[in-house]
Protein backbone atom coordinates (compact mmCIF):
# COMPACT_ATOMS: atom_id res chain seq x y z
CA UNK A 1 0.00 0.00 0.00
CA UNK A 2 1.44 3.49 -1.03
CA UNK A 3 1.05 6.12 1.37
CA UNK A 4 2.70 10.07 1.84
CA UNK A 5 5.28 10.11 5.31
CA UNK A 6 3.65 12.43 7.73
CA UNK A 7 6.86 13.95 8.12
CA UNK A 8 8.80 13.90 4.52
CA UNK A 9 5.49 13.81 2.45
CA UNK A 10 7.61 11.26 0.40
CA UNK A 11 5.63 8.41 -1.08
CA UNK A 12 6.54 4.91 0.50
CA UNK A 13 5.23 1.85 0.78
CA UNK A 14 3.36 0.68 4.35
CA UNK A 15 3.12 -2.32 5.49
CA UNK A 16 0.00 -1.35 7.84
CA UNK A 17 -2.82 0.90 6.78
CA UNK A 18 -1.81 2.47 10.03
CA UNK A 19 1.38 3.17 9.15
CA UNK A 20 2.59 6.94 8.86
CA UNK A 21 6.05 6.95 8.84
CA UNK A 22 8.26 6.28 5.85
CA UNK A 23 11.26 5.66 8.42
CA UNK A 24 12.15 5.56 12.47
CA UNK A 25 13.39 9.18 12.03
CA UNK A 26 10.89 10.80 10.46
CA UNK A 27 8.43 9.43 13.24
CA UNK A 28 10.68 10.64 15.76
CA UNK A 29 10.65 13.94 14.34
CA UNK A 30 7.15 14.40 14.27
CA UNK A 31 6.47 13.78 17.81
CA UNK A 32 9.30 15.59 19.07
CA UNK A 33 7.96 18.52 16.88
CA UNK A 34 4.60 18.03 19.36
CA UNK A 35 6.43 17.78 22.55
CA UNK A 36 6.62 20.96 24.76
CA UNK A 37 9.81 22.78 24.60
CA UNK A 38 10.44 22.25 27.93
CA UNK A 39 12.31 25.33 30.00
CA UNK A 40 15.00 27.40 28.66
CA UNK A 41 18.57 27.05 30.61
CA UNK A 42 22.27 28.43 30.14
CA UNK A 43 24.91 25.40 31.30
CA UNK A 44 26.84 26.65 34.29
CA UNK A 45 30.31 25.48 32.37
CA UNK A 46 30.07 26.08 28.90
CA UNK A 47 27.37 28.74 28.93
CA UNK A 48 25.80 27.17 25.92
CA UNK A 49 21.59 27.68 25.95
CA UNK A 50 19.72 24.12 26.08
CA UNK A 51 16.41 23.28 27.06
CA UNK A 52 15.03 20.36 29.42
CA UNK A 53 12.18 19.75 31.24
CA UNK A 54 14.14 19.61 35.04
CA UNK A 55 13.38 22.97 36.25
CA UNK A 56 16.78 23.23 38.27
CA UNK A 57 19.04 21.33 36.22
CA UNK A 58 22.85 23.62 35.95
CA UNK A 59 24.25 21.91 33.01
CA UNK A 60 23.85 20.71 29.50
CA UNK A 61 25.40 17.71 30.03
CA UNK A 62 26.97 15.35 31.94
CA UNK A 63 30.59 15.97 30.33
CA UNK A 64 30.19 19.55 31.91
CA UNK A 65 28.68 18.85 35.38
CA UNK A 66 31.94 16.20 35.84
CA UNK A 67 34.68 19.11 34.13
CA UNK A 68 32.33 21.76 36.66
CA UNK A 69 33.47 19.60 39.80
CA UNK A 70 35.86 21.56 42.02
CA UNK A 71 39.58 19.74 41.97
CA UNK A 72 40.74 17.62 44.78
CA UNK A 73 42.79 19.60 47.36
CA UNK A 74 46.31 17.67 47.91
CA UNK A 75 48.21 18.29 50.56
CA UNK A 76 52.32 18.06 50.81
CA UNK A 77 54.09 15.29 52.63
CA UNK A 78 56.99 13.56 53.77
CA UNK A 79 57.36 10.13 53.00
CA UNK A 80 58.06 7.88 56.57
CA UNK A 81 60.86 5.47 55.20
CA UNK A 82 63.11 7.56 52.96
CA UNK A 83 61.35 11.39 53.69
CA UNK A 84 60.98 12.50 49.90
CA UNK A 85 58.51 15.09 49.78
CA UNK A 86 54.87 14.17 47.46
CA UNK A 87 51.67 14.81 47.31
CA UNK A 88 48.51 13.72 48.32
CA UNK A 89 44.82 13.78 48.77
CA UNK A 90 43.91 15.16 52.12
CA UNK A 91 41.47 12.43 52.46
CA UNK A 92 43.88 9.65 51.90
CA UNK A 93 46.17 8.44 54.70
CA UNK A 94 49.49 7.73 52.62
CA UNK A 95 52.92 7.68 53.99
CA UNK A 96 54.98 7.00 51.64
CA UNK A 97 56.05 8.09 47.76
CA UNK A 98 55.97 5.10 46.39
CA UNK A 99 55.44 1.26 46.87
CA UNK A 100 58.77 0.62 47.04
CA UNK A 101 59.53 2.17 50.20
CA UNK A 102 56.28 0.64 51.62
CA UNK A 103 57.62 -2.51 50.98
CA UNK A 104 61.06 -1.45 52.69
CA UNK A 105 59.74 -0.39 55.69
CA UNK A 106 57.52 -3.56 56.40
CA UNK A 107 54.53 -2.47 55.04
CA UNK A 108 53.29 -5.74 54.22
CA UNK A 109 55.20 -7.93 56.43
CA UNK A 110 52.99 -5.91 59.09
CA UNK A 111 49.90 -6.25 57.32
CA UNK A 112 50.09 -10.04 56.84
CA UNK A 113 50.45 -10.60 60.39
CA UNK A 114 47.73 -8.11 61.40
CA UNK A 115 45.66 -10.17 58.83
CA UNK A 116 46.76 -13.32 60.79
CA UNK A 117 45.92 -12.01 63.98
CA UNK A 118 42.53 -11.05 62.95
CA UNK A 119 42.04 -14.21 61.73
CA UNK A 120 43.13 -16.34 64.70
CA UNK A 121 41.28 -13.80 67.21
CA UNK A 122 37.90 -14.57 64.78
CA UNK A 123 38.26 -18.69 64.34
CA UNK A 124 41.22 -19.36 66.76
CA UNK A 125 45.01 -21.04 65.27
CA UNK A 126 44.54 -23.52 63.29
CA UNK A 127 45.55 -27.02 64.84
CA UNK A 128 46.23 -30.32 63.65
CA UNK A 129 43.15 -32.83 64.31
CA UNK A 130 45.60 -34.99 66.78
CA UNK A 131 46.63 -31.74 68.55
CA UNK A 132 45.12 -32.45 71.87
CA UNK A 133 46.03 -36.35 71.50
CA UNK A 134 49.67 -35.62 71.29
CA UNK A 135 49.48 -33.03 74.36
CA UNK A 136 47.19 -35.20 76.39
CA UNK A 137 49.79 -38.20 75.91
CA UNK A 138 53.23 -36.20 76.92
CA UNK A 139 51.16 -34.42 79.95
CA UNK A 140 49.90 -38.08 81.17
CA UNK A 141 53.41 -39.64 80.98
CA UNK A 142 54.59 -36.79 82.96
CA UNK A 143 55.88 -34.04 81.04
CA UNK A 144 55.65 -29.94 81.33
CA UNK A 145 54.52 -29.21 78.05
CA UNK A 146 54.03 -25.70 76.28
CA UNK A 147 51.83 -25.37 73.99
CA UNK A 148 53.48 -22.54 71.05
CA UNK A 149 50.76 -23.37 68.26
CA UNK A 150 49.34 -19.72 68.37
CA UNK A 151 52.83 -18.30 67.42
CA UNK A 152 52.71 -19.52 63.94
CA UNK A 153 55.72 -18.34 61.72
CA UNK A 154 57.90 -21.13 61.70
CA UNK A 155 57.72 -22.07 65.64
CA UNK A 156 57.15 -24.95 66.85
CA UNK A 157 53.97 -26.35 68.07
CA UNK A 158 55.46 -27.51 71.66
CA UNK A 159 57.94 -27.23 74.33
CA UNK A 160 58.18 -29.99 76.65
CA UNK A 161 60.49 -30.80 79.04
CA UNK A 162 62.11 -34.58 79.57
CA UNK A 163 65.39 -35.72 80.83
CA UNK A 164 66.51 -32.47 82.73
CA UNK A 165 65.99 -30.84 78.96
CA UNK A 166 63.54 -28.52 77.04
CA UNK A 167 62.69 -30.33 73.58
CA UNK A 168 60.99 -28.55 70.79
CA UNK A 169 58.30 -30.70 69.17
CA UNK A 170 55.93 -30.24 65.71
CA UNK A 171 53.09 -32.16 65.71
CA UNK A 172 51.74 -33.78 62.43
CA UNK A 173 48.59 -35.30 61.06
CA UNK A 174 49.72 -38.37 58.97
CA UNK A 175 46.73 -38.65 57.32
CA UNK A 176 46.62 -35.79 55.55
CA UNK A 177 49.69 -35.13 52.23
CA UNK A 178 50.84 -31.58 54.35
CA UNK A 179 51.26 -34.03 57.85
CA UNK A 180 53.31 -36.69 56.00
CA UNK A 181 55.72 -34.22 54.22
CA UNK A 182 57.31 -33.46 57.62
CA UNK A 183 58.75 -29.73 58.47
CA UNK A 184 57.65 -26.63 55.97
CA UNK A 185 60.51 -24.24 55.06
CA UNK A 186 59.52 -21.73 57.81
CA UNK A 187 59.41 -24.14 60.38
CA UNK A 188 62.93 -25.58 59.55
CA UNK A 189 64.69 -22.00 59.16
CA UNK A 190 63.34 -21.54 62.70
CA UNK A 191 64.95 -24.84 64.11
CA UNK A 192 68.11 -23.36 62.34
CA UNK A 193 68.28 -20.13 63.91
CA UNK A 194 67.23 -20.88 67.47
CA UNK A 195 69.43 -20.69 69.66
CA UNK A 196 71.41 -23.89 70.40
CA UNK A 197 70.37 -25.68 67.51
CA UNK A 198 67.28 -27.33 68.87
CA UNK A 199 66.24 -30.04 67.26
CA UNK A 200 62.35 -29.89 66.80
CA UNK A 201 61.00 -33.36 67.06
CA UNK A 202 58.03 -34.47 64.86
CA UNK A 203 55.10 -36.15 66.72
CA UNK A 204 52.55 -37.96 65.06
CA UNK A 205 50.37 -39.63 67.76
CA UNK A 206 49.96 -40.36 71.11
CA UNK A 207 52.14 -43.24 70.96
CA UNK A 208 54.46 -42.11 69.38
CA UNK A 209 54.89 -39.48 72.14
CA UNK A 210 55.02 -41.85 74.65
CA UNK A 211 58.26 -43.89 72.98
CA UNK A 212 59.63 -40.27 72.09
CA UNK A 213 59.28 -39.27 76.32
CA UNK A 214 60.54 -43.40 77.02
CA UNK A 215 63.66 -42.71 74.88
CA UNK A 216 64.57 -39.24 76.50
CA UNK A 217 64.65 -40.57 79.68
CA UNK A 218 66.97 -43.37 79.33
CA UNK A 219 70.26 -42.41 81.17
CA UNK A 220 68.93 -39.25 82.45
CA UNK A 221 67.92 -37.97 85.97
CA UNK A 222 66.34 -34.97 86.47
CA UNK A 223 63.30 -32.83 88.53
CA UNK A 224 59.66 -33.33 86.48
CA UNK A 225 59.15 -29.85 86.54
CA UNK A 226 61.70 -27.12 84.80
CA UNK A 227 63.01 -24.60 86.87
CA UNK A 228 61.73 -20.87 85.91
CA UNK A 229 59.05 -21.98 83.85
CA UNK A 230 56.05 -22.61 85.83
CA UNK A 231 55.14 -19.27 85.90
CA UNK A 232 54.73 -17.64 82.60
CA UNK A 233 51.41 -16.98 81.13
CA UNK A 234 52.09 -16.54 77.61
CA UNK A 235 53.85 -18.82 74.89
CA UNK A 236 56.44 -15.51 74.40
CA UNK A 237 57.40 -15.56 78.14
CA UNK A 238 58.69 -19.30 78.01
CA UNK A 239 60.49 -18.46 74.72
CA UNK A 240 61.93 -15.60 76.77
CA UNK A 241 63.03 -17.95 79.85
CA UNK A 242 64.24 -20.47 77.76
CA UNK A 243 66.43 -18.26 75.90
CA UNK A 244 68.28 -17.26 79.29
Amino acid sequence: MEKNCATCDQVFMARWPRCRFCSRGCKAKFYNALRTPGHKHICNHCGDEYRTHEKDQKYCSKRCAGRSRPAPRKTERSCVQCGAPFSAHMSNRRKFCSYRCHLDSGGALRAGQAATAMRTMSYGAKKDANHKEVIGALEAGGACVLDLSTLGYGAPDLFFWCGWAWHAAEIKNPKTSYGRRGLNKMQREWAERWKGAVEVLILRSGEEAIQTLNRLRKGRQGPALPPDIASVETPEQAIAEMMR
